[in-house]
């Protein structure tokens, strides 16, 4: 049963034992246990029971429905975006039948009007399911081409800068910062990443491996033989009291590993290790390893450099997998649905009628919020599943296939995203256990992504995790890839911004 608020105590007042007990505080006491233990109900003298929850039922009864309706309320809402384009082309339909002010013609008139689509669509249905994943990847071609071009034509940003926020030079780079970061962003894991912010501008040597960074790239040069994980920061722009400053290059040499979510301004030294979450505003002294905020030295043993080493076929599908397929495929088969839902759509309602034609409208618009949901059930939930699951190797080299697996995995559950918002409800851990995170009772959190590696999660009774917190259970090391599974005790609380990473929490 739904008791409360996850990490608070719920059950009867805990009573002083050490100091005079009045005979009205012992009934009371048991009243309030009594009380609570019947789930806040009371009973009359003849046993009927008698809830003071209303017409909602008890207070389980009522987070339940409460939690329902914040979570597919925004799936119910969802079809209205299809709506306002449904609704445009029955306008537009009624406007070309009604020109001369008549009702409805006949049927032999009608076919001699023009369609509100081409006739090639109307007489080959199947066509959507092409034009809609050949725009997906047209349009995804060009969100990796504008920034290149906007890099190349507009003005660089000098070393140096301190103009206002509003000053052209500071927009335009503002505009790159955030048109590059978008566009590695969503390149994610793909093997041209480097290739890509070369083409943006950066100085990248050969052999640096990277994930999406957020980067100025004119004033970024990286080493050779480099590793970034996701998330990084590069740059030493600031924005303070209305100005824009850019005191450096970000200069990273060569031979260095950085973990995710580091933030480096001026650069780092050849054979430099940065951790996890690790501010480095200074160039630091001498090489090293640094953790934390701000950054600290420790001390780790060096790592072999054979475990990067793959075959021909293993590159080869590296490069396949994570600059075609996680970058293009996943995007058209999303868009595939699409064009499925329309190509049923008009099959099963060619015309609207003049009599049903408002039924008409709201089942074409769940029959497409229907095939969005067995699209993300089949390929995000049941496909991922298979892929990437906890009985895999705990181990990996970087080229080995079950990396390749992740990466696939990651990436489709960008594109497709649940259907339901079922954070901060009692529906949330539903939704985490179908993607494989092993949940206890009453576990509460506002994030939508709470577990970064969702198949190793395992997580107690009353385990509240707040805004941007997180359990990372992956880690780089060595060039080995190593997963956990990392258990979080019953009763954990997780503070706002935390993550546990790589480790276990107690009860």
């Amino acid at each position: 049963r739904w008791t409360g608020v996850p990490g608070r105590r719920i059950g009867a007042m805990p009573v002083d034992r050490t100091g005079p007990r009045s005979e009205s505080d012992a009934v009371d006491g048991e009243d309030l246990e009594k009380g609570i233990s019947n789930g806040g109900s009371s009973s009359d003298s003849n046993g009927r029971g008698s809830s003071s929850g209303g017409c909602c039922g008890d207070a389980h009864t009522r987070m339940v429905w409460v939690g329902a309706l914040f979570a597919f309320l925004p799936f119910l809402l969802a079809p209205l975006g299809y709506a306002v384009a449904f609704l445009g082309i029955w306008i537009s339909r009624q406007a070309i039948q009604h020109f001369d002010g008549t009702a409805w013609k006949a049927q032999a008139e009608q076919e001699m009007l023009p369609d509100i689509l081409p006739p090639i669509f109307m007489d080959n249905l199947w066509v959507f399911m092409v034009v809609m994943p050949l725009f997906t990847i047209l349009n995804e071609i060009w969100s990796l081409l504008a920034p290149v071009i906007a890099c190349k034509v507009l003005p660089t940003a000098p070393v140096g800068m301190d103009l206002p926020l509003f000053h052209p030079r500071a927009l335009i780079a503002a505009m790159k910062i955030g048109m590059v970061t978008r566009a590695s962003n969503n390149l994610g894991d793909a093997s041209i990443q480097a290739w890509y912010l070369r083409r943006c501008g950066a100085k990248i040597g050969k052999g640096s491996s990277m994930s999406e960074q957020t980067m100025l790239p004119e004033t970024v040069e990286i080493g050779e033989n480099v590793f970034f994980a996701s998330g990084n920061t590069l740059t030493s722009m600031e924005v303070d009291q209305g100005r824009m400053r850019i005191s450096s290059r970000t200069v990273i040499g060569s031979n260095s590993f950085f973990g995710n979510e580091n933030h480096v301004s001026e650069g780092v030294l050849p054979g430099t290790f940065v951790g996890l979450r690790t501010w480095v505003p200074k160039m630091p002294g001498s090489a090293g390893s640094l953790f934390g905020n701000p950054a600290m030295k420790f001390g780790r043993p060096s790592a072999s450099g054979d475990s990067m080493d793959g075959t021909r076929f293993q590159k080869f599908w590296y490069h396949f997998s994570t600059s075609v397929v996680d970058l293009f495929f996943w995007k058209a088969l999303h868009s595939f649905e699409t064009g499925i839902a329309m190509t049923l759509g008009r099959l099963i309602w060619p015309e609207y009628s003049d009599t049903w034609w408002g039924l008409q409208f709201v089942a074409e618009l769940a029959l497409f919020a229907g095939i969005g949901i067995l699209g993300w059930w089949l390929v995000s939930v049941r496909f991922c599943r298979c892929i990437y699951h906890d009985k895999v190797p705990l181990e990996n080299p970087f080229y080995s296939s079950v990396i390749m697996r992740w990466f696939n995995a990651n990436k489709i559950r960008k594109v497709f995203k649940p259907p339901f918002h079922t954070e901060g409800t009692m529906w949330h851990a539903t939704m985490m256990r179908a993607f494989g995170t092993q949940v206890g009772k009453r576990f509460f959190s506002p994030n939508q992504d709470v577990m970064i590696d969702p198949i190793f999660g395992r997580v107690g009774d009353d385990v509240t995790i707040d805004y941007d917190a997180q359990v990372r259970q992956h880690s780089f090391e060595d060039n080995l890839l190593k997963w956990g599974p990392n258990y979080i005790g019953s009763g954990t609380s997780i503070l706002q911004g935390g993550m546990v990473a790589m480790s276990d929490c107690g009860q």
